[in-house]
């Protein structure tokens, strides 16, 4: 997926990861199988215990994950609504029409949510910079570990006007007055 432009983030990983957690959970199975059809006694003992065994030996492996993930608690709920405000941002701007009314219109965003804002206005990553290099919507949000810092603007775009501000996001037309502005959305 990052050869067609996807940043490598964790998102994209997370289900070749759960595919793999799956196939580990069916290889101990099959290992506690095999361990006891080697056994002509204590068929069911011996598979058990050799399960018992495998899944004590990746415990270690599994506990720093939990409390990573007991950690990421917050932060992920600051992710959630980081989203959410933006998706209302959008919303208030008039959606895809109103970002993009003409094949040429543009929009930029904070680099950590280029995906997100290219999903939510139905576009691909090309229509969603992370620079504001063309007349266009600048979506700034908040600047954080996660999110990044906002778009940088060409300083030829020297015409800011906020047109929408929803929670911790403000949309600015940003224009060249040397150039029509017809394309650029609300």
């Amino acid at each position: 997926m990052t050869l067609d432009g996807y940043p490598g983030l964790e998102r994209f990983f997370l289900p070749a990861a759960a595919l793999t957690c799956v196939l580990g959970g069916v290889g101990i199975t099959r290992l506690a199988l095999l361990a006891g059809n080697a056994t002509r006694q204590h068929r069911p003992l011996v598979a058990i215990a050799v399960a018992a065994v495998l899944l004590a030996v990746s415990i270690p492996f599994t506990t720093t994950r939990f409390a990573e993930a007991r950690a990421a608690g917050p932060a992920a709920s600051q992710a959630v609504s980081t989203l959410d405000q933006l998706s209302r941002a959008v919303t208030a701007v008039g959606g895809h029409h109103g970002v993009f009314p003409c094949k040429s219109s543009f929009a930029a965003v904070n680099h950590g949510v280029q995906t997100a804002l290219a999903w939510k206005l139905h576009v691909t990553l090309e229509r969603v910079g992370t620079t504001m290099h063309a007349p266009g919507l600048d979506f700034i949000g908040p600047h954080n570990t996660t999110d990044g810092r906002s778009a940088p603007v060409d300083p030829r775009l020297t015409r800011v006007q906020t047109v929408a501000q929803v929670g911790a996001w403000r949309v600015v037309r940003v224009t060249d007055p040397r150039l029509p502005t017809s394309c650029v959305g609300r």
